[in-house]
């Protein structure tokens, strides 16, 4: 799944390597938590590559 990602003063495609729930006792919810794969360059360096 590709979310949008802030890097300085630009919006980047990431994606969503995995989702976990956890229960978070202080709410007494269960909570979804997102591991995003975020790739930060050079910022006068070129942000594309042979796997994209």
């Amino acid at each position: 799944m590709l979310v949008d990602s802030f890097d300085q003063l630009l919006w980047n495609r990431s994606t969503i390597i995995d989702i976990k729930e956890k229960f978070e006792p202080k709410i007494k919810h269960m909570i979804k938590i997102a591991l995003i794969a975020n790739r930060l360059y050079c910022a006068n360096g070129n942000r594309e590559d042979q796997t994209g």
